[in-house]
């Protein structure tokens, strides 16, 4: 049975275009593999979004407007999130209790029961526990924005890196998808 990539051998076509059909399948090409038929083709850099992360960070906003709202959207997420575990335990005791007194109908399945109750009570000690907390929070407006200048400092080079690796991940795949040209000449 023919696969994909030998099915067009029996319409004749050439050595070159073999190759090239399977050429989509190894890692330089990886991100045309889906991009329907046809020969694998030199890309550019794709750094729309880290460059999207530099602009964000350079026009972050320092005043102390934005440090009051970054203050009640941090105390609302974690009241939010802390009532989401308060929620979630509520459901697994819940479950638990249902589980407790539900009645294995046979020694076989109390095994069943047994795993049902673990699972639970695992989960509650590690799904429901609040971890979020406001002690590493900048008291102060100049702590915060000391710490929001540190931090969009580190977004900055780590997007930077980040530009430079896809970079070197395209320049990289084009020269294996040129040499591979040049080698069916």
């Amino acid at each position: 049975m023919p696969t994909g990539y030998t099915a067009k051998i029996a319409d004749g076509i050439d050595f070159k275009t073999f190759a090239l059909n399977c050429a989509r399948a190894f890692g330089a090409c990886a991100d045309q593999r889906d991009n329907g038929d046809g020969p694998p083709k030199l890309t550019k850099p794709n750094t729309e979004y880290f460059l999207g992360i530099i602009r964000e960070a350079e026009q972050f906003d320092y005043s102390e407007a934005a440090f009051y709202g970054a203050k009640e959207r941090a105390t609302s997420y974690r009241r939010e999130y802390a009532n989401s575990k308060i929620e979630l335990h509520n459901k697994y005791e819940q479950m638990l209790s249902k589980v407790l007194k539900w009645k294995a109908p046979t020694k076989d399945h109390v095994p069943l029961r047994e795993f049902m109750e673990s699972q639970l009570r695992e989960s509650i000690m590690f799904d429901c526990v609040p971890t979020v907390s406001m002690d590493d929070d900048p008291k102060t407006y100049g702590e915060w924005v000391l710490c929001m200048k540190e931090s969009n400092a580190k977004r900055i080079k780590n997007a930077c890196e980040s530009i430079r690796e896809e970079e070197a991940r395209v320049a990289r795949n084009n020269k294996w998808i040129s040499d591979l040209y040049q080698s069916l000449h």
